[in-house]
């Protein structure tokens, strides 16, 4: 899909008019949620990502490599910790998914 599809796509599941900006992405933002979601553009796909939470101690830090092993706990989607603490979820979408919304 190109990224006029994507964006259309988008569109439509989230109910929200998207636009990817000079960088390749697009955000939703749900003050109720404290939460942003991130959609970036990729010729083979479209990667979701946004913070979901913070790592405070080391067994938090044992707990979210254990979820990414193999993707057994994440559905696919990939956790990281970037900027000292905070968790990042990232998961990509092919067009072949985007067809099935």
């Amino acid at each position: 899909m190109n990224k006029e599809a994507w964006q259309k796509a988008l569109t439509e599941v989230t109910g929200s008019p998207l636009g990817f900006d000079e960088n390749d992405v697009a955000s939703i933002n749900h003050p109720s949620l404290s939460l942003t979601v991130n959609f970036y553009y990729r010729p083979d796909g479209v990667v979701l990502y946004s913070q979901v939470g913070r790592v405070n101690h080391d067994q938090q830090l044992r707990e979210l490599l254990v979820a990414n092993c193999m993707w057994q706990q994440t559905n696919g989607a990939t956790l990281s910790v970037f900027e000292g603490n905070q968790v990042l979820l990232a998961y990509l979408f092919t067009a072949e998914q985007a067809l099935q919304w």
